[in-house]
């Protein structure tokens, strides 16, 4: 069974504000800056991967970060 809604019930999210809340922002480190400027950040893990095209690409959790932020 699925539950159906129509589009006029959905309303949208706001964004949090820190300055009201500051016990649910979430602090995230700030990439290590290399000595040739790079900005370089920490793999927790690899949560998968898969053949793209000619090359590979990777599902990753980043340290510290929410799963929201994990990318191909």
């Amino acid at each position: 069974m699925y539950l159906i809604y129509h589009a006029s019930e959905l309303k949208g999210s706001l964004a949090n504000k820190a300055c009201l809340f500051l016990s649910h922002e979430y602090a995230q480190p700030h990439p290590v800056v290399t000595d040739n400027g790079l900005k370089e950040y920490l793999v927790q893990e690899m949560l998968d991967a898969c053949h793209h095209k000619k090359g590979w690409q990777y599902l990753v959790q980043w340290v510290s970060y929410r799963p929201e932020h994990n990318c191909w």
